[in-house]
């Protein structure tokens, strides 16, 4: 199958999340799950690196996994002080350390000196002895390091505190609605006057304005759905410095089929970049706003009408109505909206997806191409 041309894919194997995003040295490293065969397992951090966030450069694999761990999603920061006493500069990651012998989840970090490529271990910082207990989304805040995690099955994102990166305190919780899939891939950040917490659930990336002070997130208002369709998961950001603009990628695909895509030697691919900002619905509530860094084709919808492969589109009462027709395993049929004041939008197309966006900056996001002659394949706990 042709590989798209938008998007990143890894060059062999899977990939799912986007993890420890980066601008540094004036470029855009994304770090993701990886595993090597065509399935999820084994998991490591591989590395792309890219100019303009649209044609990539494959590095080799950044933090490996060995005989006691995978490594899981994490986060990327630049100890620009030396907190850490890995050297004055260095990239230091947080990701979640999933013991082998008993699948306990608990926060490492890793260090690299030379730009990423090569990477450290420098084992355990955080364990509370947990099997679901992940994603660590590391920030400066002030004069210290803050962290947020999720407790997956908690319905919490915690928040701690350290100095150095080493020694955690925990602050306060963020309490999340139950259910029953888990919570995954927080992400704490600044965007506009106001602060923005993300946070995954399958099949979705939703976010939730509010306030912080340093210890304690204040959510102002209920968990809103970042993307309106079913392929945008563990959406995470990254920023240019100082205090730039910020950026979203996310996974373009869904566990009820990811792993049966008939894609060779590759599975798995990321959304193009978004520009987030803050903005206000008719009745003043705030959301976040998205606009793709890729190029796009303007559409005016009516009736129904074929955008790609088994799937249509349509405008009807204020909403964007998307069908994907095609079921060839299970979960891939079904119907989207996209609440939206005008007919006009614009798409982002590739071999494999369409990412559309409304006048208001909302999303929607799928994978197109029907995966013929696929059997149900194996979902991830």
């Amino acid at each position: 199958m042709t590989r798209p041309s938008r998007h990143l894919t890894p060059p062999s194997g899977f990939l799912n999340d986007p993890t420890g995003l980066l601008r540094y040295d004036d470029r855009w490293h994304v770090f993701y799950q990886h595993s090597p065969g065509p399935v999820h397992g084994d998991v490591s951090w591989g590395h792309a690196v890219s100019d303009d966030l649209l044609t990539w450069e494959h590095l080799p694999v950044a933090i490996p996994s060995d005989a006691e761990e995978e490594v899981w999603t994490g986060s990327v920061v630049v100890d620009a002080d030396d907190t850490a006493g890995f050297g004055q500069g260095a990239l230091v990651a947080a990701y979640t350390s999933l013991r082998r012998t008993d699948l306990n989840q608990s926060q490492a970090l890793a260090s690299s000196t030379d730009g990423g490529l090569t990477w450290h271990k420098h084992g355990v910082v955080l364990d509370i002895g947990s099997t679901d207990f992940r994603d660590p989304r590391l920030l400066r805040h002030g004069d210290r390091w803050l962290m947020a995690v999720a407790r997956s099955r908690d319905g919490a994102i915690a928040l701690y505190s350290s100095t150095d990166l080493r020694t955690w305190t925990h602050e306060s919780d963020v309490a999340m609605p139950h259910g029953d899939a888990v919570w995954e891939c927080p992400d704490l950040f600044p965007l506009g006057d106001r602060w923005v917490l993300l946070v995954s659930r399958e099949p979705e990336t939703l976010a939730v304005v509010g306030d912080f002070d340093g210890a304690r997130f204040v959510p102002q208002g209920d968990l809103q759905r970042l993307d309106h369709g079913p392929d945008l998961y563990a959406g995470v950001t990254f920023t240019e410095p100082p205090d730039g603009r910020r950026v979203l990628l996310g996974w373009l695909d869904g566990w009820a089929y990811a792993q049966v895509m008939p894609t060779e030697p590759w599975r798995g691919q990321l959304s193009v970049g978004r520009e987030l900002s803050l903005a206000r619905d008719a009745d003043g509530t705030p959301y976040v706003r998205q606009q793709p860094v890729a190029p796009t084709t303007p559409l005016t919808l009516g009736d129904p009408v074929e955008v790609a492969p088994s799937l249509r589109a349509s405008y009807d009462d204020g909403q964007v109505v998307l069908e994907r027709l095609a079921d060839p395993v299970p979960g891939f049929a079904g119907r989207w909206t996209v609440p939206s004041g005008s007919p006009q939008v614009d798409v982002v197309t590739d071999t494999h997806s369409i990412e559309l966006f409304t006048a208001e900056g909302r999303s929607a996001s799928l994978h197109t191409m029907p995966p013929l002659a696929c059997t149900p394949g194996p979902s991830r706990s």
